[in-house]
């Protein structure tokens, strides 16, 4: 083999390798109408790399922070979903109006 194309192989092995540790500390979401975006990871990993806002958005929460709870945390940083004690806080109040108009209703 001639010395040029070992190079090349040696240049371009190299620059998969720092591509693929530079792509374990990043995090990109793309799709659901949202402007493509990229942050940095917490910690060094491929799993969710690539995220879709559409199929993440269209999931239910429970599954969402189940499998993917890194992504889960990013976001609620982020303020794109609500962090659990914000649900929780709404959750009550949806209830709370309930029981009012409720009560309203009956005439209590």
């Amino acid at each position: 083999m001639k010395t040029e194309t070992k190079t090349a192989l040696i240049v371009g092995a190299v620059g998969l390798i720092i591509w693929i540790v530079f792509m374990g500390y990043v995090r990109i979401y793309h799709g659901g109408g949202y402007m493509t975006d990229w942050r940095w990871k917490a910690n060094w990993g491929l799993q969710d790399t690539v995220v879709n806002m559409g199929e993440i958005m269209n999931m239910p929460y429970i599954s969402v922070r189940t499998m993917h709870p890194t992504v889960v945390k990013q976001l609620e940083e982020m303020g794109m979903v609500l962090t659990e004690e914000q649900l929780k806080e709404r959750a009550m109040q949806q209830s709370k109006q309930a029981v009012d108009e409720y009560r309203r209703r009956m005439g209590y």
